[in-house]
């Protein structure tokens, strides 16, 4: 079934997409999209009036700016003298 909804994405999403669109698919806002075009984070094309991104740019940033988890030993707990 995973496969099916797959193809069906593909089949369904145009390649270049709006701000809206990616804002949708990649579940963050609208805003936010148009402020890593604005600071370069996200590449974009300009048709038109209008800024352009393909989903692979999206995902290619978000595998940039993630950050790794690292795991840390817990610190014990500091106690004053009462």
């Amino acid at each position: 079934m995973a496969k099916t909804a797959q193809k069906s994405l593909n089949e369904t999403t145009p390649l270049f997409l709006t701000a809206d669109k990616l804002s949708r698919l990649g579940g963050i806002g609208e805003n936010t999209i148009r402020r890593l075009w604005d600071n370069g984070k996200l590449d974009y094309i300009i048709v038109g009036n209008r800024r352009l991104s393909t989903l692979a740019a999206l995902l290619e940033m978000f595998e940039r700016e993630k950050v790794s988890a690292t795991i840390t030993k817990e610190r014990e707990p500091q106690y004053g003298s009462l």
